[in-house]
């Protein structure tokens, strides 16, 4: 039984108390999974929904993530820098997934695009509030190989294999 209440503010639904059961279910999302066009298709619908909401609220955090996320997922790392920039501006916190993939992302396109040093200046500063998966140690041995510290690289690199809770496979 949902006992919810209603935002309007925020636009959102709270949950007071939820009953439910487990179930064996595994759900495997394919939405962007298509032929180029149809992947080309959902990127222009997403571009041309995302900029209609940041031309209303260019400081939005959350918008500019997924802005930032639109690019870095057509492999446009250059263009996505700046709205992860826009969007690390909020508070940050560990409870939040969005926030992890944030900077995950972000410090992944540093890297990419080329700025191996801002890349790992960034990713030590989070390290001890995100620290606490191997998806984050994998991509700081990788920006540590990068930057041709290869001992801490190694060690990052095993702390990884360690944790063994990734959130990516």
């Amino acid at each position: 039984m949902w006992k919810h209440r209603y935002n309007s503010v925020n636009k959102i639904y709270t949950c007071s108390t939820l009953k439910g059961f487990y179930m064996p279910l595994k759900v495997v999302h394919t939405g962007y999974l298509g032929t180029p066009e149809e992947i080309a298709s959902k990127h222009n619908r997403n571009m041309s929904m995302l900029t209609n909401r940041l031309k209303e609220n260019p400081g939005d955090c959350y918008y500019n993530y997924q802005m930032g996320q639109e690019h870095y997922n057509q492999n446009m790392y250059l263009e996505a820098i700046p709205y992860f920039k826009i969007a690390l501006s909020q508070e940050l916190t560990s409870k939040n997934e969005y926030h992890r993939v944030l900077i995950m992302s972000y410090c992944d396109c540093l890297l990419l695009s080329g700025n191996k040093s801002e890349a790992l200046s960034a990713i030590s500063s989070y390290e001890k509030e995100f620290g606490d998966c191997s998806d984050f140690y994998y991509l700081l041995g990788l920006i540590q190989y990068n930057n041709g510290d290869l001992i801490h690289a190694m060690s990052s690199f095993i702390k990884a294999k360690v944790l063994n809770n990734p959130h990516k496979e």
